[in-house]
């Protein structure tokens, strides 16, 4: 039998799975709050160029004395964070330097200043951060958002990396040893000496992190029947955005950067009781030839579901495909759902490449479409998340709430997938996120009155991206043909990491001009909605298995001859290098395209 229908007999989603699930589940915890954690490592501390002869007056005095005043673009006036008077302090006696009036004493804009060297730091919010342990300021604040970067950088190794790794080794082995260097090196980098050396530690920290939760993902999918995966795919999610939830919680309570990395670092230990307990996936092992181990495990399902397994079970022969990325291996699995649906490759079938996605004009279109939609989605999810601080209000209750809305998000997006279709939820959450962004372009000059409006309006933004991320992961596995299937998720997922890599730096440009953020966050994801209604709807089709049916999927008449460009021959792979043009029967000219 084939391998999914083995849970007609055992149970989509009996008692079993449900267990394995939370287990696997927890390992996106720590994923969640290492992700996300540059928010409060490296948060935002007031400070201010140190004048070695000021050292005796109050913070405040200090600044009064040595520091220049700036207005900066929304009309506020603060103290420069950069720049001090060049003033000779020495000259003035104590009681001058107490009563400081810069009426009095000449001090105006055309007063020469200085570049800071180094710098005093206030505590009130945060003990340390990366900021004051390194002077992360001035001219080396773009190192600040480069740490999150490096990171988002070390999810795309992970994920690449751990799928084939998990392809020959096993789903168990990659995420566990995963989850044990994830600690390894997160307890480093609280000792790190440098920035540099920081950095490559929370690359390591993001690849192995990543490695570990997308491996669980997979493994999951593999252990849950086809009926089940659609619910249990989208709010898996729901464990990173629980992680994501704590991580203002721990950092409230520990305001230093390294003692918070140690916090981050322990929870995983624990999980090593793994290695004891988590079964190695039974799709896996038969698709190794392992048959007799993966029957042993599915008796235990069978029997902790109360089911009785056959005595006699036997697998057709399943090649996988080694994909070289775990995302693609989970779509796989998430998308073989019904079985008029077929999604897992045939042993015979041409395994597609990245050229196969632009070797026909509807593809082609469809694909740059869909690589934009999975480009903003990432792009706005890490910019809004990792940029809470600049909202009203306090920083732990902004990211306690940025992390919370996802919960309602993923539920949204899984009702929608099952109850709706894909196109208009995925096209209307996305306009809706968008048009809270840029409703929140008024209000950054408000903050004071308006802060509870702007921060409301923001979170209904997030709330809808998130929706919309879930959304893009089902409909764009489903809109290819199952030979490019792998490699056009792969290459989406790789368009969105490109994005969140460059997330961080856009959310800094608020320095410059608030809206700026808001703006390309709001214009981008409006775009993004919109095209997104080209897209061919996919819910309760027939998915296509060839590029020729991939090409003509969505059309009303998907029985239009194609003709060759070339001498090559209409086959599943197109591995010839020709393109190939729908026609329309008894005309001998390209017929428009009307759907993407």
């Amino acid at each position: 039998m084939k391998f999914d229908e083995v849970f007609e007999i055992t149970g989509h989603f009996g008692p079993y799975q449900l267990v394995l699930y939370i287990l696997l589940g927890i390992v996106g915890i720590p994923n969640g709050y290492q992700n996300l954690a540059t928010t409060f490592i490296g948060g935002k501390q007031d400070h201010w160029c140190k004048i070695p002869e000021l050292s005796n007056l109050t913070h405040n005095q200090q600044k009064v004395v040595g520091i220049p005043l700036i207005r900066e673009s929304d009309g506020n006036v603060r103290y420069d964070q950069c720049f001090m008077f060049n003033l000779s302090y020495s000259s003035y006696t104590h009681d001058e330097l107490i009563n400081w009036n810069r009426t009095v004493q000449g001090i105006d804009d055309s007063t020469p200043k200085l570049k800071c060297t180094s710098w005093v730091w206030d505590q009130s919010q945060y003990q340390s951060t990366i900021l004051s342990e390194w002077d992360l300021v001035c001219d080396r604040a773009p190192l600040v958002p480069l740490l999150s970067t490096i990171y988002i950088f070390g999810m795309f190794v992970g994920g690449v990396s751990s799928g084939a790794l998990s392809d020959r080794f096993g789903r168990k082995k990659v995420f566990l040893i995963g989850l044990f260097l994830e600690t390894v090196f997160a307890l480093i980098g609280a000792f790190a000496t440098s920035y540099a050396f920081l950095a490559v530690i929370r690359f390591l920290v993001s690849v192995s992190a990543a490695a570990a939760f997308t491996t669980t993902f997979v493994l999951i999918m593999e252990c849950i029947g086809p009926k089940a995966r659609v619910y249990c795919g989208v709010l898996y999610q729901a464990f990173f955005s629980l992680g994501f939830a704590l991580l203002p919680l721990m950092a409230y309570f520990i305001r230093d950067f390294r003692k918070l990395q140690i916090a981050m670092a322990i929870p995983p230990i624990i999980l090593q009781v793994y290695w004891f307990i988590i079964p190695e996936s039974p799709r896996w092992l038969v698709s190794k030839g392992r048959h007799e181990e993966a029957i042993e495990i599915l008796k235990n399902v069978a029997k902790v579901n109360k089911k009785t397994l056959p005595e006699k079970l036997t697998f057709d022969t399943e090649e996988d495909g080694q994909s070289t990325d775990n995302k693609e291996v989970a779509m796989r699995e998430f998308h073989s759902m019904k079985s008029t649906e077929k999604m897992v490759p045939d042993s015979t079938e041409v395994k597609g490449t990245v050229l196969d996605l632009f070797r026909t004009p509807r593809l082609r279109c469809r694909t740059f479409n869909i690589w934009f939609n999975w480009f903003v989605n990432s792009m706005v999810y890490y910019g809004l998340s990792l940029n809470t601080g600049s909202l009203s209000g306090d920083i732990y209750t902004n990211t306690t709430l940025s992390a919370l809305v996802e919960f309602p998000a993923l539920l949204l997006a899984a009702v929608a997938l099952d109850r709706v279709n894909r196109r208009w939820p995925l096209g209307l959450t996305m306009i809706t996120g968008g048009a809270a962004c840029l409703a929140c372009i008024p209000l950054l000059y408000r903050k004071k009155d308006l802060g509870a409006v702007l921060n409301t309006i923001s979170m209904i933004g997030k709330l809808m991206l998130s929706a919309s991320f879930a959304i893009i992961y089902v409909f764009s596995a489903e809109l290819y043909p199952t030979c490019i299937r792998n490699v056009g998720v792969g290459s989406a997922s790789t368009a969105a990491r490109v994005s969140g890599m460059a997330s961080p730096f856009i959310g800094r440009l608020n320095e410059f001009w608030p809206p700026i953020p808001s703006i390309i966050f709001g214009v981008f994801s409006l775009a993004a909605g919109f095209l997104a209604f080209l897209l061919p709807e996919t819910k309760d089709k027939k998915l296509p298995e060839t590029l020729e049916e991939g090409e003509r999927f969505g059309l009303e008449d998907d029985t239009e001859p194609f003709e060759t460009l070339g001498n090559g021959q209409i086959n599943q792979g197109f591995k010839d290098d020709v393109g190939l043009r729908p026609l329309s029967v008894g005309d001998d000219k390209p017929k428009m395209v009307t759907q993407l």
